[in-house]
């Protein structure tokens, strides 16, 4: 079981670090829009977390979950503790994303969504209607 503990770290923290991305990424834009003339190193900064979300995400997308599952298996012990922790480190900041995106969602409306469905908010799901 623990050859495969990197591969469900991975899997985990990439679904919560896409989530976020989802959530956030509408935001960041217009901030970058907004901002980036008026403020560089603000839009500097915002493409900086744009752009290490996705390389963290294809990162482990890549190393953690698809190498294995093509075939490649698991080389050794060497790096699955170092790497599981990592990612599991990458997971709570998911968490913690999605607690950002629930808790910035209005209080009138914040009882319809939960920390999985707040990257959607204003959007609406069949069982909200």
């Amino acid at each position: 079981m623990i050859y495969q503990l990197n591969e469900v770290t991975a899997a985990i923290a990439v679904a919560l670090l896409l989530l976020c991305f989802r959530g956030f990424w509408p935001h960041m834009l217009r901030m970058w829009r907004m901002e980036a003339a008026k403020d560089r190193a603000l839009g500097a900064i915002i493409a900086m977390i744009l752009i290490v979300d996705v390389k963290g995400v294809a990162r482990m997308v890549y190393w953690d979950v698809w190498r294995s599952a093509a075939g490649h298996g698991v080389q050794s012990l060497d790096g699955t503790l170092v790497n599981s922790g990592l990612n599991i480190l990458a997971a709570l900041a998911g968490v913690a994303g999605l607690a950002a995106l629930f808790y910035s969602i209005p209080d009138a409306d914040r009882s319809r969504y939960t920390w999985l469905t707040a990257p959607f908010y204003p959007g609406r799901f069949w069982w909200m209607r």
